[in-house]
């Protein structure tokens, strides 16, 4: 990584250990990603209500070259959750990404002109019960 892991705390204290698992989880998508240049966690409590805990919720920024990717996760009273869930969803990003650069998504076919999508190839137009106009039915 070309920048050090930013970790900010918005309307809360660090408390012992939070600091040092969120350095460890951005290794981690180092480790899978060597390309990424930078990672910003923030971590901020949402409200304080004091008969429901503390709602918390954590975003992750990370920069490609030439992409930037976001995650938000929000969780009413657990950080650990919280934080597992958005660097599950950054490796699924990562992963995504990563798949599209390789060219590794699938291609579908887009389907033969004059077909309709649906019948067997046997049957045409006037046996599936489609009639041109004019034909048919008297008016």
């Amino acid at each position: 990584m070309q920048l050090p892991v930013q970790i900010v705390f918005h309307q809360l204290d660090p408390w012992p250990g939070a600091e040092e698992h969120l350095r460890e989880r951005a290794a981690q998508l180092e480790r899978f990603c060597p390309q990424m240049m930078s990672c910003r966690v923030v971590i901020e409590e949402t409200q304080k209500h004091h008969r429901l805990g503390r709602p918390v919720a954590v975003r992750i920024d990370v920069r490609l070259p030439g992409h930037e990717l976001t995650v938000n996760r929000h969780h009413d009273t657990d950080f650990h959750v919280a934080a597992r869930e958005a660097f599950e969803a950054m490796t699924r990003r990562i992963e995504d990404h990563l798949r599209r650069r390789r060219g590794q998504v699938k291609h579908h076919e887009p389907p033969p002109a004059g077909a309709l999508p649906g019948l067997p190839e046997e049957q045409t137009e006037g046996e599936a019960g489609f009639e041109a106009p004019g034909e048919g039915r008297p008016s």
